[in-house]
């Protein structure tokens, strides 16, 4: 990775930088993203339940028993930027 000046040149140093290509894909990003996911979750989650907060769901009593049937969807400016917020 660079500009090219340092490259392996035999076939089994490519061999071998393809499997540590394939082992950092396949082994090293999952345990990095979940590192991250360590420090995004509760931002992500409190950011979610302020824009609930802020932007409630309107519910609708259809039958007339008291408990809400229908929630009304929101707009989706609103619906995508909750939904959508990042979860790294």
């Amino acid at each position: 990775v660079g500009y090219g000046d340092l490259s392996p040149g035999s076939d089994p140093t490519r061999c071998f930088t393809i499997l540590m290509i394939f082992f950092g894909i396949i082994v090293v990003f999952p345990r990095m993203a979940s590192v991250v996911c360590l420090f995004s979750d509760p931002i992500t989650s409190r950011a979610r339940a302020l824009l609930e907060w802020f932007f409630p769901q309107p519910e609708v009593d259809i039958d007339g028993d008291g408990e809400a049937d229908y929630k009304i969807p929101r707009h989706p400016i609103i619906y995508y930027s909750k939904n959508m917020l990042p979860s790294v």
